[in-house]
């Protein structure tokens, strides 16, 4: 079992209580992909109680099909429903999971420019996500930082307060949070939603069918 300090290719990942809006308990035995310690399970404390999530799937982005940037693995609490979704129907489905968490692990290192412009195109250019609207610049200002090869970022997202949505990144110990209607659904497009060939091949293994 790996508890509230999560230690991640050899970076320090907080997920306690107190820094972390939903604090995050990885269970199982790990098992080995591409070098990152992937967890078959995770309990994530929200306001309504703990919830249970599954690995649904990993994956590695990778630039011009040959260069790997990083290995993502999606969790969530009903996996087997992505293997009868629609490749429309499968940003809703995310949408559904209430509780969601995804995790980066980082193969190589990405500059604070190069991550934010990745992911703004992402949100902009594909999936019409204005990202000067105050929450998403918000989280993108947060999650703008230089990851070295090795780091490891949590993003999660759970419920909020009157039927919002709650959006927690933790990375290198820095903690970023945000909440607002269809927030963290919002910044999931960059992986599950519309894309260039190489997210959507991504997208595929992410859900894990």
């Amino acid at each position: 079992m790996k508890s509230l300090s999560l230690f991640l290719g050899g970076f320090a990942l907080l997920v306690t209580g107190s820094a972390f809006a939903a604090a995050v308990e990885f269970t199982g035995t790990p098992a080995d992909y591409q070098g990152v310690q992937l967890y078959p399970e995770m309990k994530v404390a929200t306001d309504n109680g703990p919830v249970t999530l599954k690995l649904n799937g990993k994956g590695v982005r990778r630039k011009f099909g040959v260069i790997s940037v990083y290995v993502a693995a999606s969790y969530f609490a009903d996996p087997a429903q992505f293997c009868t979704q629609s490749k429309s129907g499968l940003l809703p489905a995310v949408g559904a999971e209430k509780v969601k968490v995804l995790q980066l692990t980082m193969l190589r290192s990405m500059d604070a420019k190069t991550l934010r412009s990745s992911f703004e195109s992402a949100l902009a250019d594909y999936n019409g996500v204005d990202v000067k609207s105050p929450k998403v610049a918000a989280i993108l200002d947060g999650f703008a930082m230089d990851l070295p090869k090795g780091a490891s970022a949590l993003i999660v997202g759970t419920p909020g307060k009157n039927g919002d949505e709650k959006l927690v990144i933790e990375a290198l110990g820095k903690h970023v949070e945000q909440e607002g209607p269809g927030l963290a659904l919002d910044l999931f497009k960059i992986w599950f939603g519309k894309g260039e060939s190489a997210v959507l091949t991504l997208q595929k293994a992410l859900v894990g069918c």
